[in-house]
């Protein structure tokens, strides 16, 4: 229980900076080794932690979580070492539910089915109208993850790359960068655009261009506000690695 009040408190996974949550008076190599010991040990249901993480957001009457997923990738000498993270976001704290070693290619590729499965077993104990968004990078923005996201009735907001596929309004086809070729920097646009050739997903997408001249691209809801203000709160996955 120290660990887990000090993973929310400290927001970290790090075993190192959770040191300061135990007794101050026994050396801090003390417990880290004691911490080690316990996780190698014991294995640990990653769906018995996020019940208890559940059970403490109704005592603190949190109604709404948004639901990060992101990825890291290192690479150590010829081998990748690929984890999607899962956090649930709520407005003071980013909670880790999920680590989940990726068993593919290299470059972080990873396999849709970890993430569906990932997925689906969280969605089992915080149900779909629990969650305010999901939000994920450019991995995530495949039409059949959008159309997913679309069918379980969960809000989302996903990155697009820059030089994606065609995305068309009405007769009218083009790449989706095309569509913002005129936004001056630091501003944004909104416009309703079906993604793909033939049968295509209809989604919201909101653009920014960046001082570099690049663009920020994002499909979203449409009842989503501020989609790229909330994309930044992907960010804050990064500190818990």
């Amino acid at each position: 229980m120290i660990m887990m009040k000090g993973m929310i408190t400290l927001r970290t996974v790090n075993l190192s900076r959770l040191i300061p949550s135990f007794d101050a008076s026994v050396k801090g190599a003390s417990h880290e080794r004691r911490m080690s010991r316990f996780l190698k040990e014991i294995q640990i249901n990653p769906l018995e932690i996020l019940r208890m993480i559940a059970v403490f957001l109704r005592l603190k009457k949190i109604n709404k979580v948004g639901l990060i997923v992101d990825r890291t990738n290192w690479k150590r000498g010829e081998k990748y070492l690929n984890f999607l993270f899962i956090a649930l976001k709520t407005k003071n704290w980013t909670i880790p539910v999920w680590v989940l070693p990726i068993c593919e290619q290299k470059q972080g590729n990873h396999r849709l089915t970890q993430i569906e499965s990932a997925l689906d077993a969280i969605l089992q104990i915080i149900p779909a109208e629990k969650i305010d968004y999901f939000l994920g990078d450019a991995e995530f923005g495949y039409l059949s993850r959008i159309e997913l996201f679309q069918e379980r009735g969960i809000p989302y907001i996903v990155r697009l790359k820059e030089k994606w596929n065609l995305a068309s309004q009405g007769e009218d086809s083009r790449f989706i960068h095309q569509w913002f070729d005129g936004l001056p920097v630091g501003k944004s646009q909104t416009l309703v655009l079906t993604l793909g050739q033939t049968s295509g997903v209809s989604t919201a997408v909101t653009a920014k261009r960046l001082e570099n001249g690049d663009l920020i691209i994002a499909a979203h809801s449409p009842e989503i506000r501020n989609p790229l203000y909330l994309y930044h709160s992907r960010w804050s996955i990064r500190p818990l690695a």
